[in-house]
């Protein structure tokens, strides 16, 4: 039986090893396996910008640099609360329950959970241009603080507009295989291009 159910779990492994690969979820469209879409939270006087229909957004990244060609933005005035967020869903992909049946597999079988997201930011701009370009961001895993991002780009009075593009500002291994939530918030005075996040 042992050796039967150890067959079938490698045959399974086999030929799903592509469902184990990274799944993605667009600003826009969501998860590509799933389906679920970021949930965009705000107060009253700040609205989330899905940034290629914003003819009035003074920062707008290039479309051709980003996943999909989209992204939402958001600025955080300094005397704002922080407010402006971005809840992100995800379950990783566990093994088939057949595999905790075989004991030499049972300890070892363990497809670790991961999620990375992926923003653009300001990297340079003319002194003065811009109210505001840096960007900073707190992270909440499952109710649990993180370490936020702060990014603080080059301005100088010779400095042009320029991006960066699919810049990794958090990440998170070895998570548990159930349903995880991020919640992004947008600090006070800062600036925030959501382009995508991956998960395994």
């Amino acid at each position: 039986m042992h050796l039967l159910s150890l067959g079938l779990c490698l045959l399974y492994a086999t030929r799903n090893t592509h469902a184990a690969s990274n799944r993605t979820i667009d600003d826009e469209f969501g998860d590509a396996v799933t389906g679920a879409l970021p949930v965009y939270g705000s107060n009253l006087d700040s609205q989330w910008n899905f940034g290629p229909a914003c003819s009035a957004c003074a920062l707008k990244p290039a479309a051709d640099k980003l996943f999909m060609r989209t992204w939402h933005d958001n600025t955080a005035r300094p005397s704002e609360a922080p407010n402006e967020n971005i809840t992100l869903t995800f379950t990783g992909i566990a093994p088939h329950p057949l595999c905790n049946t075989v004991s030499v597999l049972k300890s070892s079988w363990t497809i670790g959970t991961a999620i990375w997201v992926y923003c653009a930011l300001v990297q340079a701009s003319g002194k003065g241009s811009f109210n505001t370009t840096d960007t900073a961001i707190n992270f909440v895993l499952d109710g649990d603080g993180q370490a936020p991002f702060k990014h603080i780009p080059t301005v100088n009075s010779n400095a042009s507009l320029t991006f960066d593009y699919n810049v990794s500002v958090y990440s998170q291994t070895a998570l548990p295989n159930t349903e995880h939530k991020l919640v992004m918030t947008v600090l006070p005075g800062s600036w925030i291009a959501f382009d995508w996040a991956q998960y395994t």
